[in-house]
């Protein structure tokens, strides 16, 4: 019985020596299924990418096979994307990246390996947009044994600034975004070159109007919203906007920041200024004085046209330029008054309509008295380029008269019977004579008045036994004749209908 009892002692022995070594086994395979688990084995899957903030005028690019976009900046082709992937530390961990781009034209790309202090492998992806346009990108690897292989579409487009119009207070910052770069924001994308501006302490409108395919999502004083009220209060040192809009097409959303610095108002509280005029009309070449007074002496008053083309502005003298309208503003510490110009070019109905004479000057100087009612047809025409129309008025019985606008005046320049009256590119050329001779007197009008050029004399009929020509008062030949008549003469046309 007592052997019995020893033998069963040793067999427990040895049973209890299996169990453990049975248990060690299983901890020891479950210890390697959790390093195995633990292991950090790179795949490149959408949430790898866009965890680190991308620069560059582009969209978000998440690498998920779905389309990623950029906006090229109009005046900088050479963008770059940047994205660097921390492999771990086994080196063998990613062999063989290649990135390679379907058209160069639209997307430049390259990859590179480098080493870190602690021996981890980095792999730096790289795409350069270079032209709007679309292409496919495609990166290839090895990770532990196994060939990966991506494609994704990839669209490159310009920069479009959304704002029509972007006024707060009396500020218009729109032009402060058409250029600059764009970065990944969370689920928006982020203008990161804010628009600055200083306004005067208090409540300033804000005029916000969006380009077609854009709509205002909101506009956010910190947490306070202005989308309804479109006012901003300005009262700390700095203040600051952030405005959200979206493409109705693409759907994409961009963020705008705006920072506003406080300055003091100015005094002018006590300043009165005021405009002996509020709207004026005038000609094409006239002159209209606008007088401003203001109660402050000691300030000086600044002149600005809203449109120099149609009207400029010097000390408050007025000069109309071409038709159209513009706006005169006169300023005076800080305070401000406006008149309206009206500018017209249709100057000769005041002597189409006119019942009044004028006092105009026969071609050998004399002077005489005309009116309007001794004449049944009419021309306008340019003679002598410079936007301004001429006006001739003429009968049945040769009689003509000519009329040009000059400095904001109705300027008569000729009259008499004459045989014709004719242009040639800037020349004005008057026919006098009979059926026996003709006088050619070539002219151009400078300054509203005519200028004498040339006098071309010759006879025109076959009675006369010697014809006879001069140039400038001077017989001459023929040859000559015909030298300078060519020059003035040929081709004219008749300003007569």
């Amino acid at each position: 019985m007592e052997i019995k009892l020893n033998e069963l002692t040793r067999e427990n022995k040895r049973m209890k020596k299996l169990v453990k070594k049975q248990i060690m086994c299983v901890m020891t395979i479950a210890c390697l299924v959790l390093a195995f688990c633990l292991c950090p084995m790179q795949k490149t899957e959408a949430r790898d990418w866009g965890e680190d903030y991308p620069y560059g005028e582009h969209e978000i690019l998440k690498f998920n096979g779905k389309n990623a976009t950029w906006n090229l900046r109009k005046r900088d082709n050479a963008l770059e994307w940047y994205y660097s992937i921390q492999t771990g530390t086994q080196s063998d961990t990613w062999k063989n990246v290649k990135l390679t781009t379907g058209d160069p034209y639209v997307v430049e790309t390259f990859a590179e390996e480098s080493r870190d202090a602690k021996n981890r492998t980095n792999v730096s992806l790289n795409l350069e947009p270079t032209n709007p346009g679309k292409t496919t990108v495609t990166l290839s690897f090895k990770n532990r044994g196994k060939n990966y292989k991506y494609k994704f579409k990839v669209i490159v487009r310009n920069y479009e600034n959304p704002f029509e119009r972007l006024k707060i207070g009396n500020k218009n910052i729109k032009s402060q975004y058409e250029d600059g770069a764009i970065d990944h924001g969370g689920d928006d994308r982020e203008y990161n070159e804010s628009a600055s501006l200083k306004l005067e302490k208090g409540t300033h409108k804000m005029d916000i109007r969006m380009r077609k395919n854009w709509k205002l999502i909101s506009v956010k004083n910190g947490k306070t919203d202005l989308t309804k009220s479109k006012k901003v209060k300005v009262d700390g040192k700095y203040t600051y906007l952030t405005l959200i809009v979206q493409n109705e097409k693409t759907g994409e959303r961009l963020s705008y920041y705006v920072e506003i610095v406080a300055v003091a108002k100015s005094n002018t509280s006590n300043t009165v200024l005021r405009l002996n005029k509020s709207n004026i009309s005038m000609y094409v070449t006239g002159f209209a004085k606008i007088t401003a007074t203001c109660n402050k002496n000691s300030q000086k008053i600044t002149w600005l046209s809203s449109n120099s083309k149609v009207a400029t502005v010097k000390n408050g003298v007025v000069t109309a330029k071409k038709a159209g309208t513009a706006v005169i503003t006169a300023s005076c510490n800080g305070v401000k008054k406006t008149c309206r110009i009206t500018v017209k070019e249709d100057w000769y109905n005041k002597v189409l309509k006119s019942t009044s004479s004028y006092r105009v000057k026969y071609l050998n100087g004399k002077t005489t008295t005309i009116y309007r009612s001794r004449f049944n047809r009419y021309r306008l025409y340019d003679i002598n380029k410079d936007g301004i129309k001429e006006l001739l008025l003429y009968n049945d019985y040769e009689e003509n008269a000519l009329f040009t606008f000059y400095n904001g005046k109705v300027t008569p320049l000729i009259y008499g019977t004459l045989r014709g009256i004719y242009v040639k590119g800037k020349y004005l050329i008057v026919q006098e004579g009979s059926s026996m001779s003709s006088t050619y007197y070539v002219h151009v009008i400078e300054k509203g008045k005519l200028k004498l050029i040339c006098k071309l004399f010759e006879t025109t009929s076959s009675i006369v036994a010697v014809p006879g020509y001069s140039v400038n008062g001077k017989k001459c030949s023929r040859a000559i004749f015909i030298k300078s008549s060519d020059k003035y003469l040929k081709n004219m046309k008749s300003l007569r209908w």
